[in-house]
Order: structure tokens, then sequence, then C-alpha cells
């Protein structure tokens, strides 16, 4: 975009007034922060930065209170502490038996699912529209 001659870059991009041009909307030098991994086709990039930012939330709101696992609104001193809300003995047992079975069925169960699903689906891939006229 050339500039006039005594014309500020400012003033020239953005008009007198200071109010965006909409010939210049969009052509920001500097991308959105979640668009660049998927942009440069990233995908994995992209999963990972998506995943951590769904996380962190939570772990971060989890470990606020600690050590308390809930908190009293009567008392602070009646909140419970992890020590007092560990299982004992005689329950992690049945509990480590049971998910040393379930869990690698769960694991095994969501990889065959992925990979029958795996592929990108795009606009080529989606059903021809149902008509009326068809009947």
């Amino acid at each position: 975009m050339r500039r006039a001659s005594g014309v500020s870059r400012r003033t020239q991009a953005t008009g007198a007034c200071g109010a965006a041009r909409s010939d210049t909307a969009g052509t920001s030098p500097t991308p959105r922060p979640a668009v660049p991994a998927i942009g440069r086709g990233r995908t994995g990039t992209a999963f990972a930065a998506t995943a951590t930012a769904a996380a962190l939330p939570v772990l971060v709101l989890a470990a606020a209170p600690h050590p308390y696992v809930l908190t009293s609104t009567v008392d602070p001193r009646h909140g419970m502490t992890m020590a007092q809300a560990v299982a004992d003995e005689a329950t992690l047992w049945p509990l480590t038996a049971f998910a040393v079975v379930v869990v690698p069925l769960m694991l095994a169960y969501q990889i065959w699912t992925w990979r029958s699903y795996r592929g990108r689906v795009d606009a080529n891939d989606a059903p021809v529209p149902l008509t009326l006229e068809g009947r």
C-alpha cells in the first residue's frame, strides 16, 4: 500500500478519525495465538496446546485449597484434608485388581475406535443431500 507524502502510516491505516479502515482489516502482521499451528498443518501441536489450555485451569483449581480436599463453609478447621480422605488398604486392593483388568480393555477399545475412524473428513466426503424430488 503506497503512502501519500506527509501522511503517517498510522493515519493512512486507520483513517483520519482513528477507526480501522476496511481495506486493512485482517492483515495484522502477527497471527492469532490459536491459529498458527493449525495453519502450518501441525495438528498434533494444536491438539496439545488445546488439551493443555483445557487441563490447566482444572489443575490450578484443584491445587488451590491444598492440603484440603473439601473446605468447610462453616469453619475452616472442619475441612477434610488429604490424609483424612485417603481410602484404607482393604478398599484399595479390590479397586487395584479391577483397574488392572478393566483399564487395558478400555484403552484397547479406545485405540481400536480411533484406528477405525482415523483420517480427515472434508467437504468432498459429505453424503449427497436428500431431496424430495427423488421419491
